[in-house]
């Protein structure tokens, strides 16, 4: 029986920090099978979205360019440390310590310079056609409405496809509305095309049903999918419904709130996938992820002690799921080596 392993990423902001803990001790255990595979290459798809969509494009972008080799640009430690030392950089507002709670209603709360320089230092002049393994990422466009993925098998399979530089890809699936100014990104020459997107968590923040698709596509072949999907966290936060129903707009994109109504989209989304995976009987579906103190669920919390909170539930989401991490780990070695 033919298998494809698919790995999905949430998006979470800062929060990305919990699954690439996870990441890294999943890999850890694959070295132990063979030191000398990478991360990527026990996957037929990779997808993410905003942050996952960061993890996925710097785990499956090559080291160095036009080369042959398949070492990876990033291992899950790197961006690890990525998070760790970088995350105040990107929830910035150096240049607009003027925005105030009120001001935030009209204007996005980060600066897009230091978004930019980080995204040019991170992925450089990588194009997503360099991807090693196939890459599904999202992004919303804004001037046609209507979803948009960034497939990296589909422009290696077709040249004449549109190509994306790797850190616009990036600029766009975690342009989160209120957070960051929408992306205008242009396609690489000779197309030159000019998009405007934001951040693909408007209607996939957990990705794994897209995966799913991306992989049946390319494999048509394939009878059955090991599907591991990482959360970001999440929490029980309720609001009561006598506040809620006299809600108005201020109430519902309040940055105080965490913007109740981004998060709920993404929160029911997530869910309906995590509830449709679990329900498919050609998936062999894993989902890690794990419950936050809901003063501690920001996306854009980058204080040292919310850094330190993220990384502890990162290590506490693996070791409440070794067991489980390591029956799915058998079987991505398994059908990888099938595979080969």
């Amino acid at each position: 029986m033919k298998v494809a392993n698919v790995l999905s990423l949430d998006g979470g902001g800062i929060r990305g920090i919990i699954p690439v803990i996870v990441l890294n001790y999943i890999e850890k255990v694959l070295r132990h099978y063979d030191p000398s595979r990478h991360l990527h290459q026990y996957f037929d798809v990779i997808s993410g979205t905003s942050t996952g969509g960061l993890i996925a494009l710097g785990i499956g972008s090559p080291l160095l360019r036009n080369t042959q080799t398949k070492v990876p640009k990033y291992s899950p430690q790197s961006l690890l440390s990525i998070y760790v030392n970088k995350g105040n950089e990107l929830f910035t507002r150096k240049d607009r310590k003027w925005l105030s709670g009120f001001s935030t209603l009209y204007r996005y709360k980060y600066s897009i310079e230091f978004m930019s320089n980080l995204m040019e230092e991170i992925y450089g002049e990588a194009t997503l056609s360099d991807a090693m393994t196939p890459l599904l990422i999202t992004a919303f466009d804004m001037q046609n409405m209507k979803p948009h993925f960034f497939r990296s098998a589909a422009i290696q399979k077709d040249p004449k496809r549109e190509d994306f530089f790797i850190k616009d890809v990036a600029r766009a699936t975690s342009a989160a509305p209120t957070y960051f100014p929408a992306a205008k990104i242009k396609s690489c020459p000779p197309h030159s095309r000019t998009y405007g997107l934001v951040d693909g968590g408007v209607f996939a923040n957990n990705p794994g049903m897209l995966a799913v698709l991306e992989a049946r596509t390319l494999y048509p072949e394939v009878e059955r999918f090991n599907v591991i999907s990482i959360g970001t966290g999440y929490t029980k936060r309720s609001y009561d419904i006598d506040d809620v129903e006299s809600w108005g707009i201020y109430q519902w994109m309040s940055p105080g709130k965490n913007v109740p109504l981004l998060t709920t989209m993404m929160s029911g989304q997530s869910d309906t996938v995590h509830f449709t995976l679990s329900s498919l009987e050609n998936v062999n579906y894993y989902r890690f992820n794990i419950l936050l103190d809901p003063e501690r669920s920001g996306m854009d919390d980058v204080s040292p002690e919310n850094i330190a909170y993220l990384q502890h539930m990162g290590h506490r989401c693996v070791s409440d799921n070794k067991a489980l991490l390591h029956q799915c780990i058998k079987q991505i070695v398994a059908s990888a080596s099938r595979n080969k």
